[in-house]
């Protein structure tokens, strides 16, 4: 087995184009639970990383969202442009932005196929503070009887493939995706999650779908003709079709706030003693319990506390709970303070703001999708 890394293999990242239409018809789509998350995450626009043929760009799309799509294959490119989405082709990592920032990058079955060298510090440029990006890959695992079927004939017409996620032994980990966000400079929190969905596949549409897969396509036509041949015998031979048990695994990394609030726009400790009506150990302990959160002023600067968080003589309603849930989410305390202050069209205003008109619940909802 080759030790390149797979995002070198171009003629396995640009096989795609030649199948477009049937990526298109068979390839499964995404789950609602992981756009819902998506969606909550508030952004007013969105750029898809090798969007392909828009699987994902779509579902987005409909849920009222403005999606601009970049895809290296004209040929997927234009599928896409079918279903409305806009498309502009190249690689991604020399892809000119053209100064354009988005809130949310999205990057569905692909990102494997980009250099995290330049990719993940060209998505922390492309990416607006306390912007988010999405990287999320679909896998299947089979009944027992299934999977012996199919192995059944990939061992006899293409073993090295045995290991392929469309022979449902091939599970995604968090590693190393995960690791070149966390060791980038340009993001702060990471997090993973997976979804658990099911999708029933009749024999043509399980060989049509192996067929749009890179892997599948580099075998010579008459070793895979034989493969999909054996394969939708077996199926037919389980009745027809089966249920794949899919999961969904999306990784989350959140590029941080720049700057610092004004001078005017926090309190002191001593002022905030002094707000509340309590002694000054008081505050240090509501900051400790996560009551209260507090942060430097730029590098050398005292910690306060944003002017926001206390309503006359009382901490804002429903603050602690927020505080707690993005903190047992592992969200530093600036990070906190950056959620509770990022402007959500959706709320409308800031989370902060949110719970100082009493709408505690639905900022609560959003805290506990953001500490996925």
């Amino acid at each position: 087995m080759s030790d390149e890394p797979l995002f070198a293999n171009r003629s396995r990242a640009e096989s795609f184009g030649t199948v477009a239409a049937n990526y298109d018809r068979y390839r499964p789509g995404y789950p609602d639970a992981l756009i819902d998350d998506l969606v909550a995450l508030g952004p007013r626009d969105v750029l898809d990383v090798g969007c392909g043929t828009g699987k994902a760009a779509v579902l987005l799309a409909a849920r009222g969202l403005d999606v601009l799509g970049v895809e290296i294959d004209e040929r997927m490119a234009e599928v896409a442009r079918s279903h409305g989405i806009a498309v502009e082709v190249g690689d991604f990592e020399n892809w000119d932005a053209a100064g354009r920032q988005f809130d949310l990058i999205i990057c569905g079955q692909a990102w494997h196929w980009v250099d995290p060298n330049r990719g993940v510090p060209k998505a922390a440029a492309v990416l607006r503070p306390r912007g988010y990006i999405a990287v999320f890959w679909n896998y299947d695992e089979l009944d027992e009887p299934v999977q012996q079927a199919l192995d059944a004939a990939y061992e006899k017409h293409a073993p090295e493939l045995l290991q392929s996620v469309v022979a449902g032994r091939n599970k995604q980990s968090d590693r190393p995706h995960a690791a070149a966000f966390e060791f980038d400079s340009g993001f702060g929190k990471v997090s993973t999650k997976h979804y658990r969905w099911e999708r029933t596949f009749t024999a043509d549409e399980w060989v049509g779908m192996a067929r749009t897969h890179s892997d599948h396509l580099m075998l010579a036509p008459d070793r895979l003709e034989a493969l999909t041949a054996a394969a939708h015998h077996a199926i037919v031979g389980l009745g027809g079709s089966f249920v794949a048990h899919y999961g969904t695994y999306a990784l989350f990394a959140q590029h941080p706030a720049e700057g610092t609030l004004a001078a005017d726009d926090v309190l002191s400790f001593p002022e905030v003693a002094d707000t509340l009506g309590v002694p000054l150990r008081r505050v240090h302990q509501h900051v400790r319990d996560g009551d209260l959160v507090a942060v430097r002023n730029g590098a050398d600067g005292p910690r306060a506390v944003p002017a926001l968080f206390v309503d006359g003589n009382q901490i804002v309603k429903g603050l602690p709970a927020v505080i707690r849930l993005l903190r047992d989410a592992h969200f530093a305390d600036p990070e906190i303070v950056d959620w509770l202050y990022r402007t959500d069209d959706s709320l409308p205003g800031t989370p902060i703001e949110a719970l100082r008109r009493n709408h505690g619940r639905e900022v609560k909802r959003r805290a506990q999708v953001a500490g996925y």
